[in-house]
């Protein structure tokens, strides 16, 4: 049984590197510290998810069905709308825009994603879909003019940011959809994500909320909101 432990422990290494398995052991002791672990793991998010993202966590996500049923889910949500563009902010590898694909066949498609291991992989990924582009940029800063999309879309996204990049992540989703701000944002607090009430949030920005929901498919639905707002008249020219 020792000699299997430490079989195992040797081909953890050789598959994730000895600092990843260390990473996971530190982790494991301040399990209760979040605040800890964020100045560990997670003072630089780009790099997380420059390492985190490509092969391995497509294989992690594609492995859940959990995963797929929330996808689902929003492109449902999604194609009722009706809109003639769509774009994802923080699309990862493009689980998303491909499930909104195949109940729309019309709607463009756009990504942006911060992490070149994510849209390397996405454009294998979504090669047969005909999303427009994938297109490499902090949502921060967002490379397109106001009011250029239907709709903009975050799944899982902004809870990865502290509160003053979130803050301006929104400000800019703002900015550049013409109409419908769509989110699927956790509530739940850890080590890499912060906990945003995009209902309220919205509601006190004064647009319309069409939609706040649970994701009744998720394995802890009390933790999940899903929102869509509208932006008013006047803001959508």
């Amino acid at each position: 049984m020792i000699l299997d432990k430490i079989q195992r422990k040797r081909e953890e290494i050789n598959e994730y590197g000895f600092s990843e398995i260390a990473k996971r052991i530190i982790v494991k002791l301040f399990r209760n510290n979040i605040y800890i672990e964020r100045v560990l793991f997670y003072r630089n998010p780009r790099q997380y998810w420059e390492k985190r993202g490509g092969e391995r966590y497509f294989k992690e996500q594609e492995s859940r069905k959990d995963r797929d049923l929330r996808s689902i889910f929003i492109a449902e949500n999604l194609v009722e709308l009706n809109v003639q563009s769509v774009l994802e902010v923080g699309c990862g590898y493009g689980k998303q825009l491909k499930s909104i694909r195949k109940l729309d066949k019309e709607v463009e498609l756009f990504g942006v994603d911060f992490s070149s291991t994510q849209l390397i992989r996405g454009k294998e990924y979504l090669k047969r879909e005909d999303v427009k582009y994938l297109v490499c940029a902090d949502a921060e800063v967002l490379p397109f003019l106001d009011n250029s999309f239907d709709l903009v879309l975050t799944s899982a996204v902004i809870i990865h940011s502290p509160p003053e990049k979130a803050r301006h992540i929104r400000d800019e989703i703002f900015r550049i959809a013409k109409r419908y701000i769509v989110h699927n944002e956790d509530m739940s607090i850890s080590s890499t994500r912060w906990s945003y009430d995009y209902g309220e949030i919205y509601k006190q920005m004064g647009l319309n909320i069409l939609k706040c929901c649970q994701i009744p498919c998720a394995p802890i639905p009390e933790i999940t909101q899903f929102v869509v707002a509208e932006k008013a008249k006047e803001n959508q020219t």
